[in-house]
């Protein structure tokens, strides 16, 4: 596609072409990513509960991690007491 606009005569479609730098393709990128933050700001609160099994599966992923804590507790305290 290039090719055949610049045998026309015509430059490329770029944003650095058209305007020697990258001011304006930056500009706008800029501008499109502040209307999607103020878009993403009018959502409002998630509207879906977790379901049961998701809470029991968090609360048991909280009971393992509390576990793994108290276990390398153990481990640390038990290499310590041999030094």
């Amino acid at each position: 596609m290039t090719a055949i606009l610049q045998r026309k005569g015509c430059r490329s479609v770029a944003g650095y072409d058209w305007t020697g730098s990258y001011t304006a393709p930056l500009g706008g990128l800029f501008l499109s990513i502040l209307v999607a933050i103020g878009l993403m700001t009018r959502l409002g609160p998630y509207r879906f509960r977790p379901s049961e099994l998701e809470r029991a599966l968090s609360t048991n992923r909280e009971n393992c991690m509390q576990e793994l804590r108290n276990l390398s507790e153990a481990v640390i305290e038990r290499r310590q007491s041999k030094v």
